[in-house]
């Protein structure tokens, strides 16, 4: 059972795992097979952001951060507030809470006293309220805009009966607690009953966003079929592969097979690098050993992204060769069928170590998989996959003088072989802690259903405790510092192989019917969605038809920097918006604005008008192809900035120094930082360095743990987040904002490459406590000040002393009793524990900076899955 050791042990975890990324030498680092872009983040990292933190510091002096894994992290300003009916709500909202807690500590005295000093504060600020209202007025009235003094008169009359309601009961209060001497009296059953009438309908606790169904950082792993007799009976399990699929493409070219599409969009990298190969061999050649085959299904990167990554699954690397074969006005087309591999070729290609192991990570992210088996045995695996078609004269290619006539020659870029690089020695060897062991920290209370009652990370802490420096000092004693990962640790990398001459035929066999297609259709690509609806000044309730649904393919989305902004809806709202200054300075209640959606800037969608401060809902779409679109939400401020950042599958070095070009030649003003040009550019290197830096480590582990690794189409949020003053339930000013970023969805198909049960799970828990501890790390990074996250929050308790409770269905009642935490967080657990998983949680709150909130995970034990969450219904970090 986990104590409040706990966080101890996380970070022993934590800092094993930095330091694999750290004790190589950057340079070195880069140029290793696992580390694509790595040392590119650090290298722009560094200049960038020193800019970065003097642009946001000059744009918001006072900025907190705050993250979480469908939790949050980064930093926010303290609700400074600038204006009279601000600073009411401000002090109105600490001196009911002063009010409450005296209640409920049985403190008359104190209660007589916060009775009366409420009383006190309404009737010094009623005559400020009024002169606010008035100078608004003036304000609209030399503006010439009668909708917005409509809108000020119509604050005027509420503002005035709510506090005329609420001054009521404080009155009452009053007249009650003078008549009694004690709590004990008959009379108390009065007060609170006025208590619970002035929470709901002047206060309330804010509602969180719940977590629901889903949780972010999760292993989704589909399993192969299984057919025990023959090849041609795989055919009938494998769905998808039907004449009505694509219309079949004539025999002779067509313009379509030289045309650009989506998936084969040619940039200059596509271009240059075409120009470079002579000739068709040379361009399969390039593909085949070059670009690491990925075993997901479906396309999502096309050719630029999987150039850029230099990796991709069939659909992505048959895009690239495509698309340079186009580009050389060579005609190409698609090709989809069944292949069967033999089950020795197939444990190479999936770098497997089993044949089931193999099976299994072609089939985990997707694919339709079946194993062949024979006397027990797998004997092959058949499973739809792509490859390509290029119409050549085949004699030239063959080496035959005369190039004879054009043929449709087929090519399959992304089946190939693997090789082990033995390195130097292992890291099990140098830190001394094995698998095994690890497995240790899962306590299993059922061995027949492997049923698990808790993780116990406290176990970890005996195992590596020293494990740090013994790697520290085998790396400086062995003179290593200079040396790629491979090279110390070993690892695979693709088995090169110099082609002189086309293929005569596919590396395997084909069963059943194929499709011949020009470009790839939605069906078969991941697709992203956008929608924004309803709104909702302090709650949650957001009802009515969408504003804006706009569909893309993943494809078209790569590398683009995909924003969610708000304007003003009319421009009787902007000329207030710049009359007061500002929309921090703007009245909330006088101004509305509208959501706007830009890709790369440019505005694809916008919304209908919202009040300034209000909320309301942002969906994000999540289809990956064969699967159904999975919906991804988050509540929205008006008045906030938002980026969206999308993971592929890792974070290549061409996009990071794609951004950070960008924002090199930035000239940073004060009066653009809240833009899509400036802001948003900063928040989208934020996202895309956190998926960085995430991969590498992720990468690392995987290694380490002998599993495969697959990322699904990932995403997070990064913003900032405004902060609002509500007074009586209503936003009244926004006082500066947060910086934040949320995991909404870290995806992975994880599967052991031994049959090792334990390896997925170890694996996910590991990779979501350092992504957790990154979301804070990685604001850390960038700007210099304290952020918190999940983690972050566990250390804390921690090192304050704070108790920290694993919960289950066996022990949450109680234990809950020991927990401090609000009733929105509560009900959150409460949900979580209820629906079989356990809850891992800091039993009170916590204060970091400005920023005051609870921490907590929730986790299936089982496979590893969590959300790394607090307060806000945020998964990831913030800035403090």
């Amino acid at each position: 059972m986990l104590n409040n050791r706990f966080t101890r042990s996380v970070s022993i975890v934590l800092v094993l795992v930095l330091t694999l990324t750290y004790v190589l030498s950057s340079k070195e680092v880069a140029a290793a097979s696992v580390s694509a872009g790595r040392a590119a983040y650090y290298a722009g990292m560094q200049t960038d952001l020193m800019t970065f933190e003097k642009s946001l510091l000059d744009f918001e002096g006072d900025l907190t951060v705050s993250g979480s894994l469908s939790g949050d992290a980064g930093f926010e300003s303290p609700l400074k507030p600038n204006t009279p009916i601000g600073s009411l709500a401000v002090e109105l909202s600490l001196n009911y809470n002063l009010l409450k807690q005296s209640y409920e500590n049985k403190d008359f005295v104190q209660f007589k006293k916060n009775t009366n000093d409420t009383i006190r504060l309404i009737e010094d600020y009623n005559r400020l309220i009024l002169e606010e209202l008035d100078e608004n007025e003036k304000t609209l009235k030399k503006l010439n805009n009668k909708k917005a003094t409509k809108k000020n008169e119509e604050f005027r009359a509420q503002v005035t009966s709510k506090i005329s309601e609420f001054k009521k009961s404080l009155e009452e209060l009053k007249q009650i607690s003078e008549g009694i001497d004690d709590f004990d009296e008959p009379e108390t059953a009065r007060i609170e009953a006025i208590l619970k009438e002035v929470e709901s309908s002047f206060f309330g606790e804010q509602p969180e966003n719940p977590i629901g169904n889903e949780l972010p950082h999760r292993n989704v792993s589909n399993e192969p079929k299984v057919v025990s007799t023959g090849g041609e009976a795989a055919a009938f399990y494998i769905s998808g592969i039907e004449e009505g699929d694509y219309e079949e493409l004539p025999i002779e070219p067509q313009s379509e097979d030289l045309a650009e599409t989506d998936e084969t969009r040619l940039n200059l990298e596509i271009k240059e690098l075409a120009e470079s190969l002579d000739s068709v061999v040379d361009m399969y050649e390039y593909v085949r050993n070059n670009i690491d085959f990925e075993p997901y299904y479906g396309s999502r990167k096309g050719a630029s992204g999987a150039l850029a990554q230099k990796s991709g699954n069939d659909y992505d690397q048959a895009s690239l060769l495509i698309a340079m074969l186009r580009y050389k006005n060579i005609p190409a087309r698609y090709v989809r069928g069944l292949a069967e591999i033999d089950i020795d070729k197939a444990m190479e290609w999936a770098q497997a170590e089993t044949p089931e192991a193999a099976a299994k990570i072609l089939a985990a992210a997707g694919i339709p998989v079946t194993t062949i088996v024979s006397g027990g045995k797998i004997i092959a695996v058949c499973m739809e996959h792509v490859w390509v078609e290029a119409y050549v004269p085949y004699g030239r290619y063959r080496g035959t003088q005369n190039e004879g006539e054009k043929i449709w020659v087929p090519l399959d870029p992304s089946f190939k072989e693997y090789e082990r690089v033995e390195g130097i020695t292992t890291i099990e060897d140098v830190i001394e802690v094995d698998r095994d062991s690890i497995s240790d920290a899962v306590e299993i209370v059922d061995e027949e259903t492997e049923k698990v009652s808790s993780v116990d990370i406290e176990l970890y802490e005996d195992l590596i405790d020293d494990a740090v420096e013994r790697l520290q000092e085998y790396i400086v004693n062995n003179n290593l510092e200079d040396r790629t990962y491979l090279e110390v640790f070993g690892g695979s990398r693709i088995a090169t192989r110099e082609i002189e001459l086309l293929p005569l035929s596919l590396p395997y066999k084909t069963r059943g019917g194929k499709q011949r297609f020009s470009k790839v259709s939605e069906e078969y690509s991941d697709m992203v969605s956008f929608r924004v609806y309803g709104q909702d000044a302090f709650g949650l309730n957001f009802t009515g038809p969408r504003d804006f649904n706009v569909k893309y393919k993943a494809v078209d989305l790569f590398n683009k920097k995909v924003t969610l902004s708000y304007e003003p809806a009319t421009q009787g709202d902007a000329n207030i918006i710049k009359e007061y200054g500002d929309i921090f300075s703007a009245p909330p209640y006088l101004v509305e604005m509208v959501p706007v959606l830009k890709i790369d800037g440019e505005t694809v969608a916008k919304g209908k008008p919202i009040g300034l401060g209000y909320r309301q809902q942002f969906e994000i779409g999540m289809k990956s192809a064969g699967q159904s679109e999975e919906l991804v939400k988050n509540d929205v401020i008006a008045g906030s900035f938002y980026n969206v950042g999308f993971n592929y599958q890792k974070i290549s070095a061409y996009e990071l120094d794609s951004i950070s070009s960008k924002l090199g030649g930035i000239e940073y003003t004060e009066d653009k930082i809240y833009s899509d040009e400036q802001l948003g550019e900063i928040l989208n290197f934020i996202a895309k360095a956190y998926f960085a830096e995430l991969g590498f480590m992720d990468e690392l582990l995987a290694e380490n743990m002998n599993v495969s690794s697959v990322r699904q189409l990932s995403q997070c949020i990064t913003g900032v987040r405004a902060n609002v003053n509500y007074l009586f339930m209503a936003p009244v000013e926004l006082t500066g904002g947060g910086l934040y970023i949320d995991v909404d969805r870290n995806v992975y198909s994880v599967v052991s490459r031994n049959g090792n049960k334990d390896a997925s799970r170890n694996y996910m828990i590991l990779s979501g406590i350092m992504g957790s501890a990154l979301e804070h790390s990685i604001w850390e990074q960038a700007t210099g000040v304290e952020a918190v996250s999940t983690i972050k929050v566990m250390e804390i308790a921690q090192e304050q002393d704070i108790p920290i409770y694993t919960l289950s269905k066996v022990d949450f009642a109680e234990k809950r009793d020991k927990l401090n935490l609000s009733d929105s967080v509560m009900e959150e657990i409460s949900n979580a524990i209820n629906s079989g998983k356990i809850v891992i949680a800091a039993s009170e709150e916590i204060q970091l900076g400005d920023w005051n909130g609870a921490g907590y995970i929730v986790m299936d034990p089982h496979t590893g899955a969590a959300g790394y969450m607090i307060s806000g219904g945020i998964a990831g970090g913030a800035s403090s």
